[in-house]
């Protein structure tokens, strides 16, 4: 049994449509799991058309999706006992306090103990945005990898989704596939040199570093004004370097991007000018 692994296409938020690729793939699967982060279901209805899909929802899901979508799911195929899970933590708070802990170890054994809790030796996940393959704590845990980027600021440069193989009585066989060269690509951690480290090898900031500096001031001070403001501003911009027709995103060009429009709401540019780097730009 051949099943396709797909997770966090964060669609079309952060990427636009589901590359041909990916349903070429997914022609020969029987089964396809989606392991959140999905974005619109449209999404899911797309990837159905290629196979019959089992998807889960993620940590940064349209409304629709999260309510749609369950947190786990355990799937029985060939005989084995599978655990579908994004693998984040439903508690923001929580989920934010273990992104700081550089470790590899309790991340893995975060995703075996879905495993464990429902005696499944196989785990598919997300969320990490980083392929993997690695048996821990008795459970094999996968992750395709993902499509889009984990935040605006960033941009995923390796893409990949996988292919499992099943049958009874044999340890799963999962193929890496790159979605732009559409050659297998083999996942490589340097466990020991912890989690950042792999995660900067498949992301990259797309950012210049003055507007680094300030992402913590520009996400607590200016997007709350207005969230659908700002998204509908500067994720364009976003798009533009995720299709590799921007180079990257200066602090000229955010501010630009907010100010520069007839519709720019007053507090916000009050915002913008009370800031002394910022306001040299307008």
């Amino acid at each position: 049994m051949r099943i396709g692994l797909i997770a966090d296409t964060h669609m079309p938020r952060r990427w636009k449509t589901l590359p041909t690729i990916v349903f070429d793939t997914f022609s020969t699967c029987d089964l396809i799991f989606h392991a959140g982060d999905v974005g619109e279901l449209w999404v899911l209805d797309q990837l159905s058309q290629s196979a019959p899909v089992i998807g889960v929802h993620g940590n940064d899901e349209t409304r629709e999706a999260a309510t749609a979508l369950p947190f786990v799911q355990t799937i029985a195929c060939e005989g084995h006992r599978i655990v579908l899970t994004h693998s984040h933590y439903p508690d923001r708070e929580t989920e934010m306090n273990h992104r700081q802990d550089d470790s590899w170890y309790p991340k893995l054994q975060y995703r075996a103990d879905f495993g464990k809790s429902r005696d499944a030796k196989i785990v598919v996940s997300g969320h990490t945005h980083i392929p993997m393959q690695v048996e821990h704590d008795g459970v094999m845990l996968i992750n395709p990898g993902a499509i889009a980027s984990g935040s605006g600021w960033t941009k995923q440069i390796v893409q990949t989704i996988a292919v499992m193989t099943l049958s009874q009585n044999s340890l799963p066989h999962v193929q890496f596939i790159d979605i732009n060269s559409g050659e297998n690509y083999v996942p490589k951690i340097e466990w020991d040199k912890g989690f950042m480290a792999q995660a900067n090898k498949t992301n990259e900031i797309i950012v210049s570093d003055d507007l680094l500096t300030l992402r913590n001031w520009f996400m607590e001070s200016v997007y709350p004004l207005n969230p659908t403001y700002f998204e509908s501003r500067i994720l364009p911009l976003c798009h533009e370097v995720w299709a590799g027709n921007r180079a990257q995103l200066s602090l000229k060009d955010v501010v630009d991007g907010l100010a520069l429009s007839t519709s720019a709401p007053t507090n916000v540019i009050e915002v913008l000018s009370q800031h002394e780097k910022v306001a040299l730009y307008l």
